[in-house]
């Protein structure tokens, strides 16, 4: 009697370990469909310390777009003349965007911009659970890091 229900336990164990394998995971999708937006949770600049974000900032990526809107702390190696706003603010539509797989089952996002000022690229490090630091190298500015959290976008009703 306890082979059999021996047996039958770890059949279960088995078989509820693939039926989870079988859901399809909701980062996994957003990131192979470029449908996601990175939740910025702190900063942490080249100089100085790990800032706490208590407002909503977020790069959200689209199939034809990418969008950023980040705060920006550092050192600026020129002043861009015209300019209202002293974040990272862009929409770019000309990027190159490669995606390589990561450690443990995470991934590797490089996007080069063409069109979206003095941003040059940045590079998305996240974890299968959607985890991730951000890495935003400028032209005319110190590079900065966020760490934060992929979502999928949510559709438009």
């Amino acid at each position: 009697m306890k082979p059999l229900i021996s047996f039958l336990m770890l059949t279960l164990v088995v078989t509820a370990g693939f039926a989870q394998d079988e859901k399809e995971d909701p980062i996994k999708a957003a990131i192979e469909s470029k449908q996601y937006v990175f939740k910025a949770r702190s900063v942490m600049p080249a100089t100085g310390g790990t800032r706490q974000l208590t407002s909503e900032y977020d790069l959200t990526v689209n199939k034809d777009s990418i969008t950023a809107y980040l705060p920006y702390f550092g050192r600026s190696y020129q002043a861009t003349i015209g300019t209202t706003t002293d974040g990272i603010n862009f929409t770019s539509i000309k990027n190159t965007y490669e995606v390589s797989e990561g450690k443990k089952g995470g991934w590797l996002i490089d996007v080069k911009t063409k069109d979206a000022g003095d941003v040059r690229k940045f590079n998305l490090n996240l974890s299968k659970d959607g985890y991730g630091t951000l890495h935003v190298d400028n032209q005319n500015r110190q590079s900065i890091s966020y760490s934060g959290k992929v979502e999928p976008l949510k559709k438009k009703e």
